[in-house]
């Protein structure tokens, strides 16, 4: 099974950034460090120009275009592009949460993390986030992900029929609703959406309904659906085109 990528996002100055890096990987999550990222070394201002400090926003806004602020952005995006997780570890300033906010709107699970000692100001828009963890083991409990056998339950639900073979892949809807309810909204699931399982079952049962109408067994009903759709390889492809 794959390790659930996590992206930690943070400050340079942040002295808990390497404690919970270290943390996750314990955990058995790969994790994206981006002060090492990939074993290198991370992006610096000061490669650019010692005095960077200094800058007013017409230098600022040239070193973004440099080639070396580019490889730097890059890198960094490509690895919240690829994590299922973001970890947001304060205090942090403006491009952590800028890192947070982007991957909750791409759909990822976000967790803010705020070290024992650390005082926070209260921020109204954190509710957007998935959790506040104040430990480690809150961060842990918080990630966790669905039990392997329930994802490959919830997964089985949805396998394309093979004509001859519908009933190998058919499950009774209890079943499937006892399985959704186990993965919670928060889970996160790598290969396993839960939105996508929700469409997928909303679609099977409009099918059972229009079966039941018309007097013929569901899995009878799939398989004449798919003799009279024979450009869709699977039922999935199906729905998605079915209205």
């Amino acid at each position: 099974m794959n390790k659930m990528k996590v992206y930690v996002a943070s400050s340079w100055r942040n002295e808990h950034q390497q404690s919970i890096v270290e943390e996750l990987r314990r955990m058995g999550f790969e994790v994206y460090d981006f002060k090492r990222p990939n074993g290198e070394a991370g992006f610096k201002w000061s490669r650019i120009e010692e005095k960077w400090q200094g800058w007013g926003m017409k230098e600022y806004r040239e070193a973004l275009r440099t080639d070396y602020a580019q490889f730097g952005f890059n890198r960094d995006f490509d690895a919240m592009k690829e994590a299922d997780i973001c970890v947001l570890c304060l205090p942090c300033g403006r491009s952590a949460h800028l890192e947070a906010g982007w991957m909750k709107g791409a759909g990822k699970k976000v967790i803010a993390y705020i070290p024992h000692g650390e005082r926070i100001e209260p921020e109204l828009m954190y509710g957007l986030l998935d959790g506040i963890a104040i430990s480690a083991q809150d961060v842990e409990r918080m990630l966790k992900v669905a039990p392997v056998e329930e994802c490959e339950l919830l997964n089985s639900c949805f396998e394309p029929a093979k004509e001859g073979d519908e009933e190998a892949y058919y499950m009774q809807f209890g079943e499937i609703m006892n399985v959704l309810k186990r993965v919670s909204n928060n889970t996160m699931l790598k290969r396993y959406n839960l939105q996508t399982a929700m469409r997928k079952y909303r679609f099977q049962a409009k099918l059972i309904r229009r079966a039941e109408r018309g007097g013929v067994p569901y899995r009878l009903y799939v398989v004449r659906l798919r003799r009279t759709h024979p450009q869709y390889e699977s039922m999935w492809q199906l729905c998605n085109s079915y209205r």
